[in-house]
């Protein structure tokens, strides 16, 4: 028997038991929440870099709260997928099959469930993103106008005043 018969689906039809496919979808919540939740992580990272450029510069090359910052990220997608797999010896199987559905199917089934957990996956992360995305066009439309309001200081300050300039002649 080929190795690919215990790892895929053939044919539209999941082979390889209820809590195989519990843990295959678990894995996929997990891997998809950890995914957009870094989105959001990196979105800030570039907020913090956009508004105070100084203090991210020296703090930038922080590899330990990188990777703090990465474990977080996992140990809140495992706490959103746990309950497809560890929820069954909790409080009950979360993913329970309704009588009609077709016993070689991998689906999740439990609606609530995919709702909170899509709320906490996909729905928050991406309003953050794009709150945080929205400062960082205020944060350069705000910097750039400083750059041009020092522009046209400059400008002014190295104008002609009695046949010399203020700036570069003494």
């Amino acid at each position: 028997m080929k190795e690919w018969d215990y790892l895929q689906v053939m044919n539209g039809m999941w082979k390889i038991g209820d809590v195989t496919c519990d843990v295959y979808m678990a894995c996929d919540v997990a891997c998809s929440t950890a995914s957009i939740l870094l989105l959001a992580v990196i979105s800030f990272d570039r907020y913090r870099a956009v508004s105070k450029p100084i203090q991210y510069s020296r703090q930038s090359q922080n590899v330990q709260r990188v990777g703090v910052i990465i474990i977080i990220v996992w140990c809140i997608s495992i706490v959103v997928a746990s309950p497809m797999v560890f929820g069954q010896f909790m409080i009950g199987r979360v993913n329970e099959r309704p009588p009609e559905a077709p016993w070689d199917e991998c689906r999740f089934y439990n609606a609530q469930f995919s709702l909170g957990s899509s709320v906490v996956s996909f729905l928050i992360p991406c309003f953050l993103v794009i709150f945080v995305y929205a400062r960082i066009v205020v944060a350069l439309k705000k910097r750039e106008k400083a750059a041009k309001l020092r522009r046209l200081a400059n400008a002014a300050a190295c104008s002609p005043r009695d046949g010399s300039t203020v700036c570069g002649d003494k």
